[in-house]
């Protein structure tokens, strides 16, 4: 993801000045540039690699030890399991 982006970015600056037509609901709409459409892509990859970098957060937990209700009584380091 993080490769795509970088080719996009490379792709927007060398068609900074690029003219291509805006389409909203299929239909052409006003003049914008190739570079500008680039980087729409590049904002929603870039969000979409800050999701998936929250998620490998969030995953790095362990259950072990969890039991049910109140925890367990085994000395046990959450941060190791």
């Amino acid at each position: 993801l993080k490769g795509l982006i970088e080719a996009l970015l490379e792709r927007a600056e060398e068609h900074a000045a690029t003219v291509m037509p805006g389409f909203t609901h299929m239909q052409a709409a006003q003049p914008v540039t190739f570079g500008h459409h680039c980087m729409a892509y590049v904002e929603m990859f870039s969000r979409d690699l800050s999701r998936v970098r929250d998620a490998i957060e969030r995953m790095d937990e362990s259950p072990l030890g969890a039991a049910a209700l109140a925890g367990t009584s085994f000395p046990i380091d959450r941060h190791r399991t």
